[in-house]
This record gives structure tokens, C-alpha cells and sequence, in this order.
């Protein structure tokens, strides 16, 4: 990462799709007071790893909203979320970046967290996983909460609804400690199939809707 991001001059950022990495790096100075990045046209598939890299300064100091549409997921957050104990620290010996990375789990690991669909409950979307991180070309330490709150937006799929009620529709977040989906707040909008959360913790993400 020495050198920094290479986003090009007068640019707010770049996004590289390469086979199942899509990797958007956001620009390190002069951002918007809005950055909207749409990745709609692309149709990333399901098993796509989608990170957002940031450097340090705007982690430092940015107040700029970065909204980034990927189709079949949406992640709003400020570059100042990234500000934590574990950035600051690395921060302070070598040049590091905020990076966010999501993606929809597959294989057996999901297979095992449907197992642990409460009872009465069937998922109406796959399991959406996000991790935070500080990245340097030294080292690269995961932290589980954020600076403050960023949005998700995810979309349920009808189909796998079944014969369930759209409108129970909810968000659960998996407690690995308790190995139990736990309900979490979030808004259903059912002219969009999608669900809205504000969250500040990295981890595993389901919708799901009475059987």
C-alpha cells in the first residue's frame, strides 16, 4: 500500500473489479459533503467480496457521507466511523487505512448459522456478512466497532418468502458468544424489498419473517 490508493487526479474515488474482489478506494483529500459511488451496472455476483478502503487523513478528519450502491446491497458511512482506538494506534507508527468489507456468506459456514434460525422464523435473504479493519503494508487488525453509527440497506428476496407475511419481516444479528440469531432494530420498506439498519458492530446480518 505504499504510495498510496493511486485513485486518479481530480477523482473521488476508483473501483477495480477483479474476479471476486470489487474494491472501491475512496480519494485522500477534498471529498464532497456527499460522495455517491453507484455499482448498480456491474451486477456483482453473490460471491463478490466488496471492500471500501480509505486513507488516513480523511478517517482523521473527514465529516463527508460516502454512500456506495452495489444493486443487491447499500452502505452508507463517514470516513470518521473508521476513527477507532485500533486505527489510532496503528495510525501512529506507520501510514494506515479504514477499510469496510462485506460480502453474502456461502458454504458451509452459513449452512451452519441457518441451523440457528429461531423457531417459527425462515430466512428471507442469505447472511450478509461486515468486517472493519486498519490496513497498513505492515499489518492489518480487525476491530468490531465502529466510530459512531453507519446505515445498511439489504434487500429480502419474495421468493424465499414462501407463504410468510412480507410485513413481519425483520433484522437479526448473530450473538457467536450465545450462538443465537438476535433480533435487531431496523426499518421495512416493503415498496422497495428492502431493510434498513443503523449499526456499529461488525458481524454476521439475516432477514427474516414469520413462517
Amino acid at each position: 500500500m505504499d504510495g498510496g490508493l493511486d485513485v486518479p487526479a481530480g477523482e473521488d474515488y476508483r473501483h477495480i473489479a477483479d474476479g471476486n474482489d470489487s474494491m472501491v478506494d475512496i480519494a485522500a483529500e477534498d471529498l464532497p459533503v456527499k460522495l455517491e459511488i453507484d455499482l448498480r451496472e456491474f451486477e456483482l455476483p453473490d460471491t463478490v467480496v466488496r471492500m471500501i478502503t480509505v486513507p488516513s487523513e480523511p478517517v482523521k478528519n473527514s465529516g463527508s457521507v460516502v454512500y456506495v450502491d452495489y444493486g443487491d446491497m447499500k452502505i452508507q458511512f463517514m470516513p470518521i466511523n473508521l476513527n477507532t482506538d485500533t486505527f489510532r494506534e496503528m495510525n501512529f507508527y506507520y501510514d494506515t487505512y479504514g477499510r469496510i468489507t462485506a460480502n453474502w456468506e456461502d458454504g458451509a459456514y452459513s449452512s451452519l448459522l441457518q441451523g440457528d434460525i429461531p423457531r417459527g422464523q425462515r430466512a428471507a435473504s442469505s447472511v450478509f456478512k461486515i468486517q472493519f479493519s486498519a490496513v497498513s503494508n505492515r499489518e492489518e487488525k480487525d476491530f468490531n466497532t465502529v466510530n459512531g453509527n453507519m446505515d445498511i440497506v439489504l434487500p429480502y428476496d419474495p421468493f424465499m418468502l414462501r407463504n410468510s407475511d412480507e410485513s413481519t419481516i425483520q433484522l437479526y444479528k448473530y450473538d457467536s458468544e450465545m450462538k443465537m440469531w438476535v433480533n435487531y432494530p431496523a426499518t421495512l420498506n416493503t415498496t422497495t424489498d428492502e431493510v434498513h439498519a443503523r449499526i456499529n458492530e461488525a458481524g454476521y446480518y439475516m432477514l427474516m419473517a414469520d413462517r
